[in-house]
């Protein structure tokens, strides 16, 4: 375990003048700090002068300072590597207090959680280019469940027959006419059953208006359904 190629173990003592002094580095450090555990126990202010200003600063020092009291504690941090990358590091530590020499005795188990990080990140910014493109778009969207619960809603229309915040949570039953939300239902069974979209046309009347709408109804999950609407009032009107 304290030679793991993939967690670095370390022993140091931290004193009330905030100094350190490290007993020990396992061999995994090479790996997630690129130093050698010889490099790090060679220079006292190397790991600290790796870490990020800001992390030092507003992450490990007051992690540190809470040992003194809760004895264990996590904290995930950049570092910047011997190759010059930025890493993600996450720690867990559990302290003693030493009362013959009055420091922290700390023991640190560190992983590298850069490809995690990466990862969400990429997806942060895969869900903010979906959401933008989907705002871009006139059309009504509503994610629902498979039973008919309106789940969220993108629309940018004053003038929508439901509002959002009207239709979220609330089944396709009590937002639609009865026989609205039978058609949708079918629409959304049949969209399960073949995996293709299904798309459909129809008419309603809700609070003395009259909609006119193409119904489009898309597979995201195997519990989940976008469904887009096309305010077709416009060119009915322009047709007619």
């Amino acid at each position: 375990m304290l030679n793991s190629a993939t967690v670095g173990i370390c022993s140091f003592r931290r004193y009330i003048d905030d100094s350190l002094e490290y007993e020990y580095f396992s061999a995994g450090h090479a790996l997630i700090y690129g130093y050698t555990s010889k490099e790090l126990m060679a220079d006292i202010h190397l790991w600290k002068s790796r870490v990020h200003p800001e992390d030092l600063k507003n992450i490990v020092l007051p992690a540190h300072k809470k040992l003194l009291k809760h004895h264990s504690c996590s904290m995930e941090y950049r570092f910047f590597h011997k190759d010059g990358s930025v890493r993600w590091i996450s720690e867990d530590l559990t302290a003693r207090w030493d009362e013959v020499v009055d420091c922290l005795v700390i023991t640190s188990a560190a992983v590298d959680r850069t490809a995690r990080k990466q990862a969400e990140e990429a997806l942060r910014q895969s869900e903010a280019t979906k959401n933008q493109i989907l705002k871009a778009i006139p059309d009504l969207m509503v994610w629902m469940t498979i039973d008919g619960v309106c789940l969220d809603v993108i629309d940018d229309n004053p003038d929508s027959a439901i509002p959002r915040w009207v239709a979220i949570g609330k089944n396709l039953y009590d937002l639609l006419p009865a026989e609205v939300a039978q058609k949708r239902k079918q629409a959304v069974q049949q969209a399960l059953q073949t995996g293709e979209v299904q798309v459909y046309e129809h008419q309603f009347t809700m609070r003395g208006k009259t909609f006119n709408e193409e119904i489009r109804v898309v597979v995201v999950g195997t519990d989940r359904v976008l469904v887009i609407v096309r305010d077709m009032t416009d060119r009915r009107s322009v047709a007619s």
